[in-house]
């Protein structure tokens, strides 16, 4: 017998999800509930030709109804939330209620905190409840707990990841391949890192101009800080590594416009006056860039993980490079955006309907083993490359 599973958000990255989860992880069902349901039904038509049988369906959600939310999980084994980080905190309180395993893509720390607060609740309903089950967080912390865990004592990981169009457009270079809300809620606030083992805030755009990173196959990069990446895993690893820390990956160029806007002040939340009308800055930039950010329909990109680590491995100093780059699969269509990011929130909702998680709300870096997520990526055609001297 198998599993049923919900996907809240019918976007790309649940789509990714959903299709996971029918080729890997024993469905009988699995529900795309959204909002709009010509979505929902577009992306359960989808994995259902993908996979060769009627797998997925479609349902109506509004995120914003907490009742709905419960009515949606009630007799689904696990949810995988893909919907806009502010409805997270709701939806994984509503899978308590329900009795219903639940992880989402996270990526607003503030957020993923008022979920783990529900760790004794969830814990009583005998559900596991992951958030930050994107790229980053999300992959990226896994990843970092295998690089420190391949040495006897880890001092540091570095990591630099970031998601780039293969045929990049002049000014910005860039594609955007998931919800432009989640970018600028990268791109504001403060970085939170590890430095001399302590927890340090560290400003988006610090740096005055970005470091540059040799990646291979790809060539030179520019890496810099935004928010939101380690989420939790500061606070894990607080007085057990000296330095942690994570930069975005762009190609040269993007930098200094992303960040002159945000000197500006248009990725600011609070209104601005404009004549007789209050306007968010915010969303002045989402309504301008998010039309010049779409990919074309012959657009493809890729998905870069690189990082460094050190310590001391057999009593000596070690030094260690991982590396993972992910492609567009033209034979699903799935953007390498996609792939990483949904099927690894894919991967946490089978390892949970399987048992291989605790019960509890639970930060993603110590909820997973992180040797099994390396084995499951490579089932899916990620590997992960690893050097260490």
């Amino acid at each position: 017998m198998g599993f049923k599973y919900g996907i809240l958000g019918a976007g790309r990255q649940g789509t990714a999800s959903g299709y996971d989860i029918a080729r890997f992880g024993d469905a009988d069902q699995i529900v795309f509930a959204d909002a709009n349901v010509e979505a929902a039904m577009a992306a359960a038509k989808r994995v259902n030709t993908l996979v060769g049988r009627e797998v997925a369906r479609a349902d109506y959600i509004n995120a914003a109804d907490a009742s709905s939310l419960v009515s949606f999980m009630d007799d689904l084994n696990a949810c995988v939330s893909a919907i806009p980080y502010y409805f997270n905190t709701a939806a994984a309180a509503a899978a308590i209620s329900a009795h219903c395993h639940f992880c989402d893509l996270g990526g607003n720390t503030g957020v993923v905190l008022q979920e783990l607060a529900l760790h004794e609740e969830a814990k009583h309903a005998e559900i596991c409840l992951v958030p930050d089950c994107g790229v980053g967080p999300g992959m990226i912390s896994n990843l970092a707990v295998y690089c420190a865990e391949q040495f006897d004592e880890c001092e540091e990981v570095l990591i630099y990841d970031g998601g780039l169009p293969q045929k990049p457009r002049p000014p910005f270079n860039y594609a955007l391949y998931f919800n432009i809300e989640g970018l600028t809620n990268e791109y504001w606030g403060d970085a939170l890192y590890l430095e001399n083992g302590k927890v340090t805030p560290t400003p988006c755009f610090a740096d005055p101009e970005p470091e540059m990173v040799d990646i291979p196959e790809l060539g030179r990069l520019e890496a810099f800080v935004t928010s939101g990446g380690l989420s939790t895993m500061v606070s894990t690893y607080e007085g057990k590594l000296q330095r942690l820390r994570n930069k975005t990956l762009r190609y040269p160029g993007h930098y200094a416009l992303m960040k002159a806007l945000n000197d500006v002040g248009f990725f600011n939340l609070n209104p601005v006056k404009v004549g007789n009308t209050e306007v968010v800055p915010r969303q002045v930039t989402h309504a301008l860039l998010d039309p010049l950010f779409k990919p074309q329909p012959d657009d493809t990109d890729y998905m870069v993980i690189h990082m460094r680590a050190k310590g001391v491995k057999n009593g000596k100093p070690s030094h260690l490079t991982l590396d993972l780059l992910d492609r567009h699969d033209p034979a699903t269509g799935f953007a390498a955006m996609e792939r990483t990011t949904g099927f690894h929130a894919a991967i946490v909702a089978q390892m949970m309907v399987r048992g291989e998680i605790k019960h509890g709300a639970i930060p993603l870096e110590q909820a997973v083993n992180a040797g099994r997520m390396v084995e499951e990526l490579a089932k899916r055609d990620m590997p992960v490359r690893v050097q260490q001297d």
